[in-house]
């Protein structure tokens, strides 16, 4: 439905502007050709000749505008049905990261802006240049450099109330970790708009995890209504991720890490070691959590792990891969890391 509106929108905003029918041939410019290209014709006959060929003219130019209005909504719906697919994929990947940033306890690590800018940042990106195109009628590349001067053109031809949900999104963006309340004023507010209450009743469980629960919920779902508020703005709907999805989640990537790490032609102990942290984090029911394949990120990750014997192996591990230890000690570990994760990240006995 969404799709629709979106290509809709953009298809009527470029018919306006081409006019259509027989008022876009004018006659006079008719008899001044007819004259210019046959002067021995009497001019009452170029009279006759331009009322003949006047709805001829206007029905090839009707032809023609129609194919180009076609062609521009056409590849407009391909544009929006790339975004939108690219834009619902990265939410569940944003949601899923920021509740394991959470569940690892991580999220004030180097991992948080980590996060923005490998999963918002392109969708972000790809949502300012989709409304530039509906307001425009014309495509254009985004980029961190360019992202404000695009917003600043959108508000002046919209409005700034038009373009306050991308704005806002690429506020919290640009300030990430060292200035996450911003990003908690703006969501706040967006969703006091959408008349959203921000608490939901409780059951009977003690003060201390009750705000431990409010203090989680906060910090998850702050950056998440902000991307999702940008997205339904620009006519794209994200799923919400529920419990039933996570655990999904949790089967697929478990599924995935293990298919990579069974390959034999895989031989590098950094991409080993951060496969074998992903099933892990999996088995420890933390799904999504982004982190690069760096020592400094995998010694982080490591020293999250739930079961202190496989915290303590994982830290291990990294400590054996970064010191370059004994080729023969450090070839063992690496093998017996890899078996564990093939084994599906079964947790050692503390």
């Amino acid at each position: 439905g969404g799709g629709g509106g979106g290509g809709g929108g953009g298809g009527g905003g470029g018919g306006g502007g081409w006019g259509g029918g027989a008022e876009a041939v004018d006659g006079q410019v008719v008899r001044e050709v007819l004259a210019e290209r046959f002067p021995e014709v009497p001019a009452e006959v170029h009279d006759e000749l331009c009322d003949l060929l006047q709805p001829l003219l206007a029905a090839q130019v009707a032809e023609a505008e129609s194919a180009l209005r076609s062609s521009l909504q056409s590849k407009h719906k391909v544009v929006f049905e790339q975004t939108e697919k690219f834009v619902q994929e990265r939410y569940e990947q944003l949601a899923l990261g920021l509740r394991a940033l959470e569940g690892t306890k991580l999220a004030d690590s180097p991992l948080y802006p980590y996060l923005m800018r490998e999963v918002v940042t392109e969708p972000l990106h790809r949502l300012i240049a989709l409304r530039w195109q509906e307001v425009n009628g014309a495509s254009t590349e985004v980029t961190a450099a360019t992202r404000r001067q695009c917003l600043d053109k959108l508000a002046a031809k919209q409005g700034a109330a038009q373009v306050e949900a991308l704005a806002k999104l690429a506020a919290a963006l640009a300030k990430g970790k060292d200035d996450k309340e911003s990003g908690k004023e703006a969501a706040k507010e967006t969703k006091d708009e959408k008349g959203k209450k921000g608490k939901k009743a409780k059951g009977k469980r003690g003060d201390d995890s009750d705000d431990e629960e409010a203090k989680e919920t906060t910090t998850t779902t702050d950056v998440v209504d902000l991307y999702h508020a940008a997205a339904s703005d620009c006519h794209i709907f994200c799923r919400k991720v529920d419990k039933k999805r996570e655990k999904a989640a949790i089967q697929e990537q478990r599924v995935v890490a293990r298919e990579k790490l069974k390959d034999e032609a895989l031989s590098d102990d950094l991409q080993i070691c951060q496969l074998g942290l992903r099933i892990a984090l999996l088995g420890d029911a933390v799904p999504g959590l982004a982190f690069p394949m760096e020592m400094w990120a995998l010694k982080l990750v490591a020293q999250s792990l739930g079961s202190e014997a496989l915290r303590d192996e994982a830290v291990a591990l990294c400590n054996s891969i970064e010191k370059g230890a004994d080729a023969v000690a450090l070839e063992a570990a690496v093998a017996a890391w890899r078996s564990r994760g093939l084994g599906g990240g079964e947790k050692p006995a503390d």
